[in-house]
């Protein structure tokens, strides 16, 4: 839904968007080959993809006009960030009383505590990048994120007993039920992860949601600590959670400029040689 309502932002009044879910990647780009490209115009039709791991050689992202790829894992990892959490904090947690050095506090924290959760999740990451290059089935979604990290006076840190990197490969490896890597096998992952800048934009887009999610839920119970004007937590208008935050945030989030632009060179195109 994310996508339909960025493009409904562009589009003139009269016009509409149809949004079909394709499916993964690899069905994507089966039906943009099936299309019959005679019977409709490239600037009508348009696919969303995540890019995933493909910065690795893994399932390399489609590459057509028509095909979006997102700039990072997942469109989610556009979406996380010090703006979106600060509408987010005023819009569905009601905190609306900070002065400007208190929200442009929060925000700073928040950069630094998201930077250490993605540093957190680095050995996670090359775990799944091994797995992803052995074509290992393992279901991601199967992941208890909860015992990696902790809030405290809004810095993230490792979890309890999560403190070494090889606790928290265990504990995904003990999630998931796939094959681990040794220490060795793990080194040369992360290094590879590491070096197409996975840190900022490849750590898995979902892991950062649930991550915003908690977040703000930490920074709200522990709300006067940040803003002189509470005492206490004030009531909350509208609870996020990692199943409904991205429902919630996508829509006060920016545009990444990759997707405005193949917006404008496909939809809008399309709509300027009708309308011309």
């Amino acid at each position: 839904m994310f996508y339909r309502s960025v493009i409904e932002r562009f589009l003139p009044e009269e016009w509409s968007v149809d949004l079909i879910l394709a499916g993964n990647k690899s069905k994507v780009t089966a039906v943009h080959s099936t299309l019959d490209w005679s019977r409709f115009a490239k600037t009508q039709v348009a696919f969303f993809v995540d890019r995933d791991l493909s910065a690795y050689g893994i399932m390399p992202a489609p590459n057509d006009v028509n095909i979006y790829v997102t700039d990072g894992y997942s469109i989610e990892n556009a979406i996380v960030n010090p703006d979106v959490l600060s509408r987010l904090l005023a819009e569905a947690y009601n905190v609306v009383d900070t002065t400007a050095e208190e929200a442009d506090h929060i925000k700073s924290l928040f950069q630094g505590a998201l930077r250490e959760f993605q540093e957190i999740m680095i050995p996670v990451m090359a775990q799944v990048l091994g797995w992803r290059m052995d074509k290992v089935t393992a279901n991601l979604d199967n992941l208890n994120l909860a015992p990696l990290v902790r809030f405290e006076n809004g810095e993230t840190f490792p979890g309890n007993n999560m403190q070494h990197s090889r606790d928290r490969v265990d504990h995904l490896v003990a999630c998931v039920g796939a094959r681990r890597y040794d220490e060795a096998e793990l080194s040369i992952l992360e290094e590879i992860f590491r070096g197409k800048d996975g840190l900022s934009k490849f750590v898995r887009g979902k892991y950062l949601i649930w991550f915003l999610a908690h977040y703000l839920v930490h920074l709200h119970a522990n709300i006067g600590k940040f803003v002189s004007a509470y005492t206490k937590p004030p009531k909350v208008k509208l609870p996020v959670g990692a199943a409904n935050v991205m429902v919630i945030a996508a829509p006060r989030a920016r545009i990444p400029q990759s997707l405005k632009q193949f917006i404008e060179e496909t939809f809008l195109s399309f709509v300027e040689t009708k309308t011309a």
